[in-house]
């Protein structure tokens, strides 16, 4: 497809035609995929499965120190999932962000995770693409230093250079841990 932002492609006779994307979760690891409800989504032949794994409703605090909210197992077994069905239906996957904050050692530790997959599983060989998006402060910094003015959301007043770093007991809303004594697949 030549537009990214296409939602539908030429058949063979030149007709459009959708589509078909399978979603199995709002947020990957933030839930385990429900394997059955999943399985049922592959019967419909998607054309791509994909998920995002990132998301700022996990708050500012854990975002800016790049604590992940979801379990460790829960993102593997829903990456496991996603690529073996991928891998068995020959359609592409595709994983928006990387372990809930989208650092870029968290994008790192996904490829790790596919690649471990991949590899236990016997899955040969197949493209495997990744980017970096992370900002690093000092680039932040630089850009205030010369009068950029860094915005903030919501009618928040813009970044200055006095405001603390967020940590994890700062008094905004942080994630819940939760427990990494999840040991069954979902259903």
């Amino acid at each position: 497809m030549n537009d990214a932002g296409a939602r539908t492609r030429r058949s063979a006779e030149g007709r459009n035609r959708s589509i078909r994307i399978l979603n199995p979760n709002g947020h990957l690891g933030f839930a385990p995929i429900k394997t059955g409800s999943f399985h049922n989504g592959l019967k419909g032949s998607p054309d791509l499965v994909a998920a995002d794994a990132g998301s700022n409703d996990i708050g500012p605090v854990p975002l800016a120190t790049n604590v992940a909210c979801s379990p460790l197992e829960w993102q593997t077994h829903d990456l496991r999932e996603m690529l073996l069905a991928a891998r068995v239906k020959g359609v592409p996957m595709i994983v928006g962000s990387a372990g809930d904050t989208g650092a870029n050692d968290r994008v790192d530790e996904f490829v790790k995770i596919i690649k471990d997959i991949a590899k236990e599983q016997g899955l040969g060989s197949f493209k495997l693409g990744y980017f970096y998006s992370e900002v690093d402060a000092d680039t932040v910094r630089t850009k205030m230093r010369a009068g950029e003015v860094i915005e903030g959301l919501d009618e928040r007043p813009a970044l200055t250079e006095d405001e603390p770093p967020p940590t994890a007991s700062s008094p905004w809303p942080a994630c819940i841990p939760i427990s990494s004594s999840w040991t069954g697949a979902p259903r």
